[in-house]
């Protein structure tokens, strides 16, 4: 489950940085800056990334062809969310972790057993 939880990660972070195209050096990266509301889509997926407002804003990312079954990412600058999309409305978080705090949590057994982690 840790990687599938690295995996997703990455993608988010790969959706806002990187142009979808190639990976290009450093000086050809381009950073866009998002607000509350905006949405980008990584190029020949249906992975959408929807800034959500509030305090801390939210990053959400998700993919949004059979949704239902599905793993998406909530990124904040305090915490990190993978969730597990059961349908349209209903979703089950699968594991969450604060930055720079070793401390995390899981969530197995269908997602009604949720524990700690170091």
């Amino acid at each position: 489950m840790s990687a599938l939880v690295a995996i997703l990660v990455v993608l988010a972070a790969i959706t806002l940085l990187v142009p979808a195209a190639s990976l290009p050096s450093a000086r050809e990266q381009t950073v866009t800056v998002l607000r509350p509301g905006d949405v980008v889509r990584m190029k020949d997926t249906s992975v959408t990334c929807r800034v959500r407002g509030g305090n801390p804003p939210v990053l959400e990312c998700l993919r949004l062809r059979k949704l239902a079954g599905s793993y998406g990412v909530r990124m904040s600058a305090r915490k990190v969310t993978v969730f597990r999309v059961k349908s349209a409305k209903l979703g089950e978080t699968v594991f969450s972790a604060t930055h720079n705090i070793r401390q995390f949590t899981t969530c197995r057994n269908g997602y009604t057993t949720c524990g700690s982690g170091r």
